[in-house]
């Protein structure tokens, strides 16, 4: 009989299982958080501009865990199927395939954090209230979209269905900034429009900086 049989489960039983918690606690609320900004973005705009939170727990506890699944699930999906190159399919390197996938999800938790400044530091121009918070709620939320249809890049010819989630989280922005920054209504799409082109330029960067990693590797 083993000291875990005589004294209940051990330190490294019990460290799994609240791992495990908090795991399933973390997943259920990306979940619900996604399933509310797809079913009711006002609705769930609201209760996020009613919450109390934090930079490091925005940047660590919701954006990491939704950037990286993408991204992540694109490199199997270049490890499995290859992508073309030349009219052929080519299989990179397991290294290359995952120093890429690292680099692109932390080049997206920055670019989320940057747009944030950004929402904060041109609100003036568009009548709204200045609020770092805010901005930044609005920054790490509206990409939930772009981040949960970007899953299918586990198929590589699947792409497409990221233009789905493109223009849904350009929707949710125009409907986000007037709840959270207090945007009047007819300003909020040349608000948005502002950000949306700034965050395409900035992800066109972070693609081309990816594939300049793939390419050296």
């Amino acid at each position: 009989m083993t000291a875990g049989d005589d004294n209940g489960p051990s330190a490294g039983q019990r460290l799994r299982e609240a791992w495990r918690g908090v795991a399933k606690q973390k997943s259920e609320f990306i979940l619900s958080r996604a399933w509310g900004l797809f079913t009711d973005p006002v609705g769930e705009w609201t209760q996020i501009r009613d919450e109390k939170t934090s930079i490091p727990s925005l940047l660590l506890g919701y954006v990491t865990p939704v950037a990286a699944a993408p991204t992540f699930a694109g490199m199997l999906g270049q490890l499995v199927f290859g992508e073309e190159v030349g009219g052929e399919r080519v299989r990179p390197e397991f290294l290359d395939a995952f120093a890429n996938a690292v680099i692109t999800c932390l080049s997206v938790i920055a670019l989320v954090y940057l747009i944030g400044l950004l929402i904060n530091v041109i609100a003036e121009q568009f009548d709204a209230d200045r609020n770092e918070m805010n901005a930044l709620k609005v920054a790490a939320f509206t990409p939930t979209p772009v981040l949960v249809t970007g899953l299918a890049a586990i198929y590589p010819p699947l792409w497409w269905v990221g233009v789905v989630g493109l223009g849904a989280s350009a929707f949710l922005l125009y409907r986000g900034l007037p709840i959270l920054m207090r945007c009047p209504e007819e300003r909020a799409l040349g608000f948005s429009a502002t950000v949306t082109i700034v965050a395409l330029i900035a992800l066109v960067l972070i693609l081309a900086l990816s594939g300049c990693v793939m390419g050296a590797g």
